[in-house]
């Protein structure tokens, strides 16, 4: 990989020595300038972070999965609209069982009922209101029970907060 980071600034020197005067050497300009601009500012570590994938993932045509919605996460709007329909408390369920456990807003996320892995869809009809720790716990089981794992997770959690105590 580092080979890989060597040869790109070393087409960069050489482009900057002809002063970028061939075809595709407009690439190699982006990144000497944006290089010469500092290196800490979150802008310029993102616009070399463009410039080097077009570098490395140049002509490659990366098309999204036919299956799977666009759309991956759920906008604050979505998520505050299943919050109050949920009236605030954890949705997940599994096999009849319902974790229902209050959730300030801030600890909420929205779970895909049928997982944006499996081809769900995010909306609303397949959004449901979530506790964090619950989802992270769910991931994409289909064999979750939220009767005993919403539970440990919470008591886990005050365990290891109490051993920083």
């Amino acid at each position: 990989m580092l080979a890989n980071f060597e040869r790109l600034d070393q087409r960069r020197l050489e482009a900057m020595n002809r002063e970028y005067a061939h075809d595709g050497d407009d690439i190699l300009e982006d990144l000497s300038q944006s290089m010469s601009r500092g290196t800490d500012g979150s802008e310029r570590i993102s616009d070399r972070y463009e410039i080097i994938t077009q570098f490395v993932f140049g002509g490659v045509a990366l098309k999204p999965h036919p299956s799977l919605d666009p759309k991956r996460s759920f906008t604050f709007e979505e998520r505050l609209i299943l919050y109050r329909r949920a009236e605030g408390k954890c949705q997940l369920s599994c096999n009849g069982k319902v974790c229902g456990r209050e959730i300030e807003f801030e600890d909420s996320v929205v779970d895909h009922i049928t997982p944006h892995s499996r081809g769900g869809v995010t909306t609303l009809e397949n959004g449901r209101l979530a506790h964090r720790s619950c989802n992270i716990s769910r991931g994409v089981r289909d064999d979750f029970d939220p009767g005993t794992e919403c539970c440990l997770l919470k008591q886990a959690a005050a365990e290891k907060q109490e051993a920083h105590v």
